[in-house]
């Protein structure tokens, strides 16, 4: 299963438009937050099943997630909550409280990904307004056997 992974979109719908030019063959979305309305957005227009969570700049939508997808559990959350700007510590041990193969986050506007214990920590970064050295970013995660992370740019 392919799934595409966006997060800190701010309702930039062209940024969208443009990313999901580019995801025509993922299965799913995930929003890691700041842009939950652009989750119905894309529902909407594309017909892709969209899962996503509340960001600090959100009004409304879930503050995290735990889903079970290809068998792999998926810890879903924006990571404002979790101090992501300063480490990852507490992502990371919220992850492995619930027993999640791969924690899922944003916030931060800036790509990451590492494995600690066997969890995949990953913040696709942001297609709108990326911090940093970053460029404009999303992810691609393809679950299978193993687990696959494809950062790509707009």
């Amino acid at each position: 299963m392919k799934i595409g992974i966006i997060s800190d979109s701010h309702e930039g719908r062209y940024y969208i438009d443009l990313v999901m030019a580019q995801l025509k063959e993922v299965d799913l979305i995930i929003h890691a937050g700041d842009g939950y309305q652009d989750t119905k957005y894309i529902e909407h227009r594309y017909g892709i099943k969209t899962l996503g969570v509340k960001g600090n700049c959100d009004l409304e939508g879930p503050e995290q997630r735990l889903e079970t997808i290809e068998n792999k559990r998926i810890f879903i959350a924006h990571g404002d909550r979790y101090g992501v700007v300063s480490n990852m510590d507490r992502i990371f041990y919220a992850a492995k409280e619930f027993e999640a193969d791969i924690a899922i986050f944003g916030h931060t506007h800036v790509p990451f990904y590492m494995v600690e214990e066997g969890i995949v920590l990953m913040n696709p970064g942001s297609i709108t307004l990326p911090r940093g050295d970053s460029q404009r970013s999303y992810c691609i995660l393809t679950l299978a056997k193993d687990i696959k992370v494809e950062f790509m740019k707009i």
